[in-house]
């Protein structure tokens, strides 16, 4: 317990010491969590959980340092519908998804959800879903080296395990849904206002409590990772538009050395997909250069076709000497 109190001090004077530079007109970019994370030497991960904790325990203020963008055309019902339709399909891949590995096909998969009753399902939607749960360490996905439509899928929990978490992370999701709504409304004003998307000031933890205080006819509570899971998921699916907070998504880029020798040299065998890649690259700007000359060619033909016989009938002509 030693390390973590030790970080919890240093960022605390780490915050302290840039507010106080920004109150002298300093730079007040120092007290980002990625600049934190650098100048400190503290995995950033870490820096995001105890700037969380100390939020938690009320020694930092609970800052509004997210917003999700309310569309006007835009109904709960639809967000709402979004997140149903995808709930479906995460029941339905928890009938085909064991423990055991198993290679699926996403096109056939895609007609047996349709075949299941889903709602407007697509491959690209259960690409989705796994993708979230991968990230979520709830399965080991792998794709198969014959084709980019045939997936190695295992889970690392049991279906009751699954079933739970994906229960109580689509309550939660609503909760979020109805009370970002309730909010955009009285931030909005009136109906008539002009703008088409009305900016929601809110932060985790202010969404914890309130879940915690909703009246229900059992005392739920949740956590501040299980909001900000719902939130991730949220955004991943498109049913909200979040931005700020520690919401920072990117796909990471993995690298697989394969040559374990550091003596081999580059050989010609090595550079023959690339070669194949540019061969091909290259066929196809002569077939566009080729298609280009043919129609300017068809277009000076038809433009002395259809010239007067008083104009110069071999001007057009002369715009053929460069082909």
């Amino acid at each position: 317990m030693v390390q973590p109190l030790f970080f919890i001090s240093r960022i605390i004077k780490k915050l302290i010491s840039s507010k106080s530079k920004g109150r002298s007109g300093d730079e007040v970019a120092e007290a980002r969590v990625d600049y934190i994370s650098d100048h400190l030497g503290i995995v950033k991960e870490e820096v995001i959980q105890i700037v969380s904790l100390l939020r938690d325990e009320k020694i930092l203020a609970d800052s509004k340092d997210l917003n999700a963008f309310i569309k006007k055309k835009d109904s709960k019902k639809n967000s709402l519908s979004i997140l149903k339709t995808y709930g479906q399909i995460e029941k339905f891949l928890l009938t085909i998804i064991s423990e055991e590995e198993k290679i699926i096909h996403l096109k056939e998969l895609n007609e047996q959800a349709e075949a299941s009753a889903c709602e407007d399902v697509s491959p690209n939607k259960i690409k989705t879903i796994l993708n979230l749960w991968a990230i979520k360490n709830w399965i080991k996905r792998q794709s198969t080296p014959h084709s980019k439509n045939h997936l190695a899928v295992l889970t690392l929990f049991d279906t009751e395990t699954l079933t739970a978490k994906l229960e109580k992370r689509n309550d939660i999701a609503q909760f979020i849904l109805a009370e970002l709504y309730d909010l955009s409304k009285a931030d909005s004003g009136t109906e008539e206002s002009s703008q088409e998307e009305v900016p929601v000031a809110f932060s985790v933890l202010e969404l914890k409590d309130k879940y915690a205080q909703r009246s229900t006819l059992f005392w739920t509570s949740t956590t501040t990772e299980e909001i900000e899971d719902a939130l991730f998921h949220l955004s991943r699916i498109e049913a909200l538009k979040i931005e700020g907070g520690f919401m920072v998504v990117y796909n990471a880029l993995t690298i697989e050395r394969l040559e374990r020798d550091n003596k081999k040299r580059y050989k010609i065998e090595d550079y023959q997909r690339l070669e194949q890649y540019y061969q091909n690259k290259v066929q196809q700007i002569h077939i566009v250069g080729e298609y280009a000359r043919k129609k300017m060619r068809l277009s000076l033909t038809v433009a002395i076709a259809t010239a007067p016989r008083e104009e110069d009938l071999t001007a057009p002509l002369k715009e053929l000497s460069w082909i």
